[in-house]
């Protein structure tokens, strides 16, 4: 069951919104004002056992497979050449999957990546993610994306992100191109890091727009430089903006009734 994350907008003095939200989308529910001490305790409870109407609308999900370092084993990977290996796999240049090394900690959990085999070096590593499932939105045209992935080395180190977008089969090759590349994109340059082996720094790609047919996209992280260097929590973020079935359109209607009613019932009563 996924993390279901909540807010309650006291709008005016007639009604208040709870947006309820996880991985699948949002559910928006509207209560009268007055009962919105209420609403807290009740929302809490939705998100304490997962019950909620999602309502699809800006929905956002991590879909990225092995950012995390906790699903690759553990040793060193030669290089692919320019070929992918499996989605969910880093590969192209050398790496190797570690524990706690050289000082340095993983971010999360008990694995970390360390650009090429033998430590440092200049490395380009991609992982492909299937993003077929939000196939609708993307052919919309409202789809982004946003990649973050952390850094750190034994020195300062220059390391950047990246996206490669395609559409059609999974591709199977950097160079030359497989399948059908739409874009390649890369954050701006290189950006070194403080060489700090005590901290982790983020590097990130935000909003980009997925080009309209893409059903896979390659993640890259890449290093420069000679120190040996490490990443981890690689993750992608697919902002989806779709539009609500009927059937969660009719219940959102039924949920500004229940408004008048609450209203037209209390005004009776005074």
């Amino acid at each position: 069951m996924s993390n279901i994350n909540y807010k309650v907008i006291p709008c005016s003095s007639l009604f208040t919104l709870v947006i309820l939200g996880d991985a699948k989308g949002l559910a928006v529910l509207f209560y009268d004002a007055e009962m919105m001490f209420k609403t807290r305790s009740v929302v809490k409870t939705l998100a304490a056992t997962g019950t909620a109407l999602f309502l699809s609308i800006g929905a956002q999900a991590n879909v990225m497979v092995g950012g995390s370092m906790e699903l690759q084993a553990l040793g060193a990977y030669s290089s692919t050449g320019f070929t992918f290996t499996s989605t969910g796999n880093w590969s192209v240049d050398p790496l190797s999957i570690v524990n706690a090394e050289n000082g340095i900690s993983p971010l999360d959990g008990t694995q970390m990546l360390r650009f090429g085999a033998g430590g440092g070096g200049q490395n380009d590593l991609y992982n492909i993610v299937d993003v077929t499932a939000f196939a609708t939105a993307i052919d919309t045209g409202t789809a982004t994306a946003n990649l973050s992935a952390f850094f750190n080395s034994l020195g300062p180190s220059e390391g950047r992100v990246s996206l490669r977008t395609y559409g059609g089969a999974e591709p199977t090759a950097l160079n030359p191109v497989s399948g059908n590349l739409f874009a390649n994109i890369a954050s701006p340059g290189f950006s070194l890091t403080d060489g700090n082996i005590a901290t982790w720094e983020e590097y990130t790609l935000d909003n980009y727009s997925i080009a309209v047919g893409t059903r896979f996209i390659a993640v890259g992280i890449h290093s420069e430089r000679e120190f040996a260097s490490y990443a981890d929590q690689v993750t992608l973020t697919i902002q989806a903006d779709t539009v609500a079935e009927p059937g969660a359109l009719a219940v959102f209607g039924l949920g500004l009734a229940g408004i008048g009613f609450i209203r037209r019932r209390r005004r009776k009563s005074v």
